[in-house]
């Protein structure tokens, strides 16, 4: 997408407002949105422990993560930051995410994890992975971990 500028109010010898367009003259209102891919498209097929590539989350005013599981297996999620697990406060006590907080059910899509642990998700991180693994051995289907961000 190219951008261009439209001049808003004003002359060439006066202060103007510009507004961000695309080259269809739409205006760009807002951020710009962001997929990236803790973990993209994998095919599971053991029980083991794996961690997800680690994001820098400080460019994003606002994220949304996402995990798609087409296998045939629950899938238990645990979320990091500086690659160790979190501590948040819930229900009058501590607790870390190295737990069985986020359980993904097999053969389910689009799962929104932000409000599972919102203390976690909607905290302000700057390096963010993910610990994985197949609840028992997955026979078919793969696994992404993945987020949209708007850009601040």
């Amino acid at each position: 997408m190219t951008e261009q500028f439209l001049r808003i109010g004003g002359t060439d010898g006066e202060t103007a407002r510009g507004l961000r367009t695309d080259e269809s003259g739409r205006v760009i209102i807002g951020s710009e949105k962001v997929e990236e891919y803790f973990v993209e498209t994998i095919e599971l097929r053991d029980t083991g422990i794996k961690r997800s590539k680690s994001l820098n989350l400080s460019k994003y005013k606002s994220i949304t993560f996402f995990v798609d599981n087409s296998t045939d297996a629950d899938i238990r999620i645990r979320p990091r930051s500086s690659k160790k697990f979190i501590a948040y406060y819930e229900s009058g006590e501590y607790k870390l995410t190295n737990g069985n907080d986020i359980i993904i059910p097999a053969n389910l899509q689009n799962v929104i994890v932000n409000d599972v642990l919102p203390r976690v998700f909607n905290a302000h991180h700057v390096e963010f992975d993910f610990s994985y693994n197949a609840l028992s051995t997955p026979t078919s289907g793969d696994l992404s971990i993945r987020l949209i961000g708007l850009k601040g």
